[in-house]
């Protein structure tokens, strides 16, 4: 990472947490809602540098936004965050440490047939939990499950060292950011998550850039 952008991360890591920070002071949320916030926000500025050891922080902090999700109603990312996030994790650090030289991790490229398959297989899950969740009368119910899918394949190419994991979780943040957004209304406590999510959209892109420096 260039000293610029290593800048940037940091100014990044900075305002979010200060933002978020102020946001608990005034609106004092269970402290179940903030706390995963906050470890995430040093998760994130670990990731932009596309750092290992924000898996092992990230598996331990996925078990808090389990909870989280569950106290929002969110009950697919929940699922997802305790069974899939949790676990996968780890094994994320453990295989990113194989293929590691120099502190550097060696990512690689999907080919488009997988690319395709890939396609078909968020179709299929998304579908699958829609089924699955339909009869929960969640109110948002196409955007919980929409994460969940993503936030499930994005682990696994992540596990994987596939670069393309980037876009998914980018889309993933974005859709999480529109839903908390959606209930600021209801509960503006709700602003902190919409902090989070906008940071997590903007650490990722610095991974992206930084992984295309990385060797293959």
């Amino acid at each position: 990472m260039s000293g610029a952008k290593r800048k940037l991360s940091f100014y990044i890591f900075g305002i979010s947490f200060l933002l978020i920070v102020i946001a608990i002071i005034h609106y004092k949320p269970s402290p179940f809602l903030f706390i995963p916030l906050l470890v995430s926000a040093i998760i994130m500025l670990l990731q932009s540098r596309v750092n290992r050891y924000a898996f092992i922080v990230g598996a331990a902090n996925a078990i808090l936004y389990a909870i989280a999700y569950m106290k929002m109603s969110l009950h697919a990312t929940a699922l997802y965050a305790i069974l899939v996030s949790c676990p996968m994790q780890v094994m994320i650090f453990v295989n990113w440490s194989r293929y590691t030289n120099q502190r550097k991790t060696k990512l690689r490229k999907m080919s488009v047939k997988s690319r395709v398959e890939l396609f078909g297989g968020m179709l299929a899950g998304w579908l699958l939990l829609y089924m699955i969740f339909s009869g929960w009368n969640s109110q948002y119910l196409l955007l919980d499950n929409s994460v969940a899918v993503l936030g499930t394949i994005s682990t696994v190419l992540c596990a994987l060292r596939f670069k393309e994991y980037t876009f998914l979780q980018i889309l993933t943040n974005a859709i999480g950011f529109t839903t908390y957004l959606m209930m600021v209304e209801a509960e503006p406590s709700r602003i902190i998550w919409v902090i989070s999510s906008a940071n997590a959209i903007v650490c990722t892109w610095l991974a992206w850039s930084n992984m295309n420096k990385k060797e293959e």
